[in-house]
């Protein structure tokens, strides 16, 4: 059954963090995955917002800040301020060339997410690959989401 998302989408455009949380919960059970798909979040500050279990898929997501864990992309454009983020990030077939990190920047495995993060047929600037890959992130081919969420 797809769920109708557009009342958690306009809390999210709007800053409004206790009414996102009343239509997420509203909607959704405690640990139960949310799909947003097919939404542009460009220029939003998502740090606030409870999204743990969160897919954002075919979204747009440039200079995005977040926090959370996890949190996985779908076939999206995930062009984040991750400066001094800690976060567990599950990912395919996503973009995040051009994400902003620092040295407080954690996504590895001693991040708040103890699988750390796993990016599948990513796309990465190269600088900010080796930056993953020297915290222990994971990449490969699988699908996943489906693995870690257990949806697509």
């Amino acid at each position: 059954m797809i769920k109708d998302n557009s009342k958690m989408i306009e809390q999210i455009r709007s800053g409004d963090v206790d009414g996102f949380n009343i239509a997420k919960y509203g909607t959704y059970q405690e640990g139960e995955n949310v799909v947003l798909e097919g939404q542009d979040f460009k220029d939003l500050d998502l740090r606030d917002f409870a999204l743990p279990f969160t897919v954002f898929k075919n979204c747009v997501l440039e200079n995005v800040k977040i926090k959370g864990l996890p949190i996985a992309f779908k076939n999206s454009k995930a062009c984040l301020n991750l400066r001094s983020v800690g976060a567990g990030i599950i990912a395919e077939d996503t973009d995040f060339t051009g994400t902003a990190y620092d040295e407080d920047t954690n996504l590895g495995k001693n991040s708040q997410d103890s699988l750390g993060s796993v990016f599948s047929r990513c796309k990465f600037d190269s600088a900010f690959e080796e930056f993953l890959k020297a915290q222990g992130c994971v990449f490969t081919d699988e699908d996943v989401i489906k693995k870690h969420l257990g949806k697509d």
